[in-house]
């Protein structure tokens, strides 16, 4: 990150305290459905890798999908929310850039 964009951050904190604690709560979600979603991945392959005959019996492996359908669809969700509510935080944290701007150029 350059001057500017840590100014920023601290202007936004100084300001606006409330939508720099949403951000980072919003950056964790993300982060935390991410890995959700890349567990799932794994186990499907792995379910796939280990699974004999024919797939589309094996009831485990198909649990697992269901699970997986439902959790992925959820964690989609919560990720466009996300993204539209850090849209709406980086909107708010551009019109406080200026002044981290001329804070820079003072420092």
């Amino acid at each position: 990150l350059g001057l500017d964009d840590q100014l920023v951050a601290e202007v936004v904190a100084s300001e606006r305290p409330d939508l720099a604690q949403q951000r980072q709560e919003l950056v964790v979600q993300i982060a935390a459905d991410k890995k959700t979603q890349d567990d799932l991945e794994q186990l499907i392959l792995k379910l796939l890798a280990e699974a004999e005959g024919d797939v589309l019996k094996d009831d485990s492996l198909n649990e697992t999908l269901d699970q997986s359908k439902k959790t992925g669809g959820e964690c989609q969700e919560r990720m466009a929310i996300a993204d539209k509510a850090m849209a709406e935080i980086d909107g708010v944290r551009e019109t406080l850039r200026p002044v981290a701007t001329r804070a820079s150029i003072l420092y």
